[in-house]
């Protein structure tokens, strides 16, 4: 009998309420999901560098970015992911969430070339749902 697929996801948001909120509906939506969770963007860049690079095996994994955290917001992220290794980022599908109203922003972030999605917080459970259809990503639903 086959192991059961692990689905990774990646969450980079400044808030700790909003990282508890979405790992614990990640948890809850998706059997077997792996949830990483970051304050700082710099810091899920080097987890990405140090732990994606040579790990071919992992499967793709779902990255939901906010846009604004201090330091350095989301859109400084994905132009920093933007110059990691093609075979690297062929694995991510990310999907940015925020509560901005700023619609240059929002375009910024749609017209990224390595965005695949933009939503409105909150995360929900629809939201999650919606995330995984265009992520091309079926997946086991956990027993809730």
């Amino acid at each position: 009998m086959s192991k059961p697929k692990n689905y990774r996801f990646i969450v980079v948001d400044d808030e700790p309420i909003q990282l508890m909120m979405t790992k614990k509906i990640i948890h809850q939506i998706v059997a077997n999901s792996e949830v990483e969770t970051f304050y700082q963007p710099l810091t899920a860049l080097e987890f990405i560098r140090q732990h994606y690079n040579f790990n071919h095996e992992d499967g793709e994994v779902v990255l939901l970015l906010d846009l604004h955290m201090p330091v350095m917001n989301g859109l400084q992220f994905l132009d920093l992911f933007k110059d990691f290794d093609n075979t690297l980022k062929e694995r991510f599908k990310i999907f940015v969430v925020s509560f901005t109203s700023d619609e240059s922003e929002i375009q910024a972030a749609r017209n990224h070339p390595c965005v695949s999605g933009f939503y409105a917080k909150p995360f929900t459970k629809a939201l999650l749902h919606d995330v995984l259809s265009k992520a091309n990503i079926a997946v086991n639903l956990a027993n809730n």
